[in-house]
């Protein structure tokens, strides 16, 4: 165990300066808001974020639009992290034992298993989001088949790829990639 954990917190530090290694995501002074409206970078924002391996702290450019009065971090979204402190890798991972045993069940075999400490009631919470996403994948393949838009088989096959990709772990954003 002692091992695993060292490696893991040896791979984190590695991540970390990995995924800060991009200016914290800078595009420039001012970068168009989703509505279209001009922009202007503010300054940085520092977010903790649990990985697979281990928490790591990423320095992200947040822009703020005056017309909308809203801000944003462009790269949450290039992490998959708006709105989580959590990576995709261990929100699926959270997803998985949620859907299989009791949530306390589930944060246990998280700690034990992979080294990933998290609240019983973050299982819960994230295993009941990616509950509400499947459920509206499978609304959306429903209605597809019913308007004759795409075969049964078809949409099986694709229900059956989106959730493989909605609830396996994986570690793409999280693992060190060569350059």
């Amino acid at each position: 165990m002692a091992i695993r954990a060292a490696m893991h917190q040896m791979g984190g530090v590695l991540l970390e300066k990995l995924l800060n290694s991009d200016g914290g995501g800078y595009r420039g002074a001012h970068l168009d808001c989703s509505q279209g409206h001009p922009a202007e970078f503010v300054g940085y924002r520092g977010k903790q974020i649990l990985t697979v391996l281990s928490s790591v702290d990423v320095q992200r450019a947040y822009y703020h639009c005056a017309h909308c009065e809203s801000g944003w971090v462009p790269k949450d979204q290039e992490l998959d992290v708006v709105g989580s402190s959590f990576s995709p890798g261990v929100r699926r991972m959270m997803g998985r034992v949620g859907a299989k045993q009791p949530f306390e069940q589930g944060r246990a075999d998280l700690q034990e298993l992979a080294g990933v400490l998290v609240k019983t009631k973050q299982v819960e919470r994230v295993s009941v989001q990616l509950g509400v996403q499947f459920e509206a994948l499978c609304q959306r393949e429903q209605q597809a088949i019913l308007s004759g838009k795409t075969s049964p088989a078809d949409a099986a096959a694709a229900a059956q790829k989106s959730a493989d990709e909605l609830l396996r772990p994986y570690v793409e954003q999280t693992a060190l990639k060569p350059v």
